[in-house]
């Protein structure tokens, strides 16, 4: 990702091998890594059991939040695609017990329907 792409808030979708090691730490046995995107500078990684959000926050970058996300606490899900003018699109997940979604938006530099079909694999089984 080029410094250019970070300032734009450009989506990228990532290698494996650029998030393995963070999250790793997290997996529990049996559980697989299955996609990671780069949003600026937080991460938006998927898992067969759970979606791990990790926001650095402040200006450095130091203090992190990391947010698991399990697929069984998702009850529904919003994809709203960008407008002729926009060039985002927002992916809302509710949750169990909250009554504000989690919100985050991507840029259209991926394919945000292979996204979709991503959280609907496990979601609906």
């Amino acid at each position: 990702m080029s410094l250019f792409d970070g300032m734009l808030g450009n989506t990228l979708e990532l290698t494996p091998e650029a998030y393995e090691d963070l999250a790793a730490r997290f997996l529990i046995p049996g559980e697989e890594l299955l996609k990671g995107y780069r949003i600026v500078r937080d991460l938006f990684i998927f898992t067969s059991k759970r979606i791990m959000i990790i926001n650095y926050q402040g200006f450095t970058g130091k203090r992190t939040e990391y947010l698991m996300i399990p697929y069984r606490s998702i009850t529904r899900y919003v994809l709203e695609t960008p407008g002729n003018l926009d060039v985002e699109y927002t992916l809302k997940l509710y949750l169990i017990g909250s009554l504000e979604p989690v919100e985050r938006q991507f840029r259209n530099t991926i394919d945000p329907y292979e996204l979709e079909a991503l959280i609907s694999r496990f979601v609906l089984e």
